[in-house]
């Protein structure tokens, strides 16, 4: 086992990130805040706390969509997660999960092939369930 201090291979440190998740509320249509951060992102112990809270008040927890973090960040410096939509002005994509190749992937909805190898120049201008009308070509 390494620490987190040690050089691994290449000269790369690594610096394990906590996943970090989302909540889509179906109901309401609109993304759950975090109280302890104040924020939309929640730890995996944060989570599991929110939605026992909701079952235990009688909420059907299959009410709400849960998106996890890519541990991606875009040119502005912004988590990117499942959902998210990316442009760099002239294309823009939707980052999806990709079930034959287990990993997250961008869908392209306007212009350009490919924002992976490019992903440093793009920024987070909303969500596909906050903001659908963002995947429409004008």
């Amino acid at each position: 086992m390494t620490n987190s201090n040690s050089t691994e291979p290449h000269g790369i440190k690594f610096q394990p990130m906590p996943k970090r998740f989302m909540v889509w509320d179906k109901l309401s249509e609109r993304f759950c805040r975090n109280i302890n951060n104040d924020s939309n992102v929640f730890t995996i112990i944060e989570l599991a706390v929110y939605l026992s809270d909701r079952s235990y008040c009688g909420t059907n927890i299959n009410n709400y969509r849960i998106l996890q973090s890519t541990n991606l960040f875009a040119k502005d410096g912004k988590e990117i997660f499942e959902g998210s939509i990316v442009s760099n002005g002239e294309c823009r994509a939707v980052c999806v999960w990709d079930n034959s190749n287990a990993e997250f992937d961008f869908e392209m909805v306007k212009g350009g092939d490919q924002v992976k190898s490019w992903l440093n120049e793009y920024k987070i201008i909303g969500h596909i369930l906050s903001n659908p009308r963002l995947l429409e070509e004008k």
